[in-house]
């Protein structure tokens, strides 16, 4: 049994660092299109939101609550937003 456990490696000098290098400059132009046009569909797919400011935040509030929406209205739109 103690012959099994002397061929086991550790997993830290099992992992090897990454081989990866930029693609070569001549390989830009005929991938720079296609690159493109995924951003676009990920970006359409999985759209960035931007987060509001303070400002634009307290403006929603007063605007929320000028409507006459309930704080639990307000706390659940903050969960949202966050």
């Amino acid at each position: 049994m103690s012959f099994f456990f002397a061929e086991v490696v550790p997993s830290s000098a099992r992992s090897s660092s990454s081989a990866a290098t930029p693609l070569p400059i001549q390989f830009v132009p005929l991938l720079e299109d296609m690159l493109e046009k995924v951003e676009q569909v990920v970006h359409r797919v999985m759209p960035v939101e931007k987060k509001l400011s303070a400002l634009e935040e307290g403006a929603l509030e007063k605007e929320m609550f000028s409507q006459g929406l309930s704080c639990m209205q307000l706390i659940l739109n903050d969960v949202r937003l966050t």
